[in-house]
């Protein structure tokens, strides 16, 4: 496979940050075409077993955790892509998590049908697609859970009206 929009990356984390940047750009809500996204969406599923997960160069093509995390992966993709083009919804990625705030009030039924629940505590909406082990009443800082897993915000763009 011809790697076109993947050049520079080099561990999973890369590949996660620059799908979200690419997606935002070439989703077809946000003015790009669904060939580009469909490209993108096969040239990361490509790259996904075969990159290491981190610095230490180990791939973990054939192992069950690396078929656990592409699961969970196409899984947070596919809801991401539903999303991305709420306006004025901030997204962010927490580990396998993805959090939503903002402007949610109107997508509410949607968010809800995605599988999204709301944290009264954190007042966002938040979404896994795997039982976390997370049980409701848990109290963690949440810029605690942000270094621990890691964090990424997803900038969304406005659509424009067509008039």
């Amino acid at each position: 496979m011809t790697i076109r929009f993947f050049k520079n990356v080099r561990t999973v984390a890369d590949l996660r940050r620059e799908y979200v940047r690419l997606l935002k750009i070439n989703h077809p809500d946000n003015g790009g075409s669904t060939e580009t996204c469909q490209a993108i969406n096969a040239e990361y599923d490509y790259l996904l077993g075969r990159l290491p997960k981190d610095e230490t160069g180990k791939t973990a093509q054939d192992t069950a955790e690396a078929r656990k995390d592409f699961q969970i992966d196409k899984a947070l993709r596919e809801v991401l892509n539903k999303i991305i083009r709420f306006d004025g919804l901030e997204i962010e990625i927490v580990g396998s998590w993805i959090w939503c705030d903002g402007n949610s009030y109107p997508y509410k039924e949607e968010l809800k049908s995605y599988g999204f629940q709301w944290s009264r505590a954190r007042k966002k909406w938040h979404y896994t697609p795997y039982d976390s082990g997370y049980h409701k009443g848990q109290k963690k800082d949440f810029n605690e859970i942000r270094n621990k897993y890691g964090s990424m915000k997803v900038e969304n763009e406005k659509v424009q009206a067509i008039a």
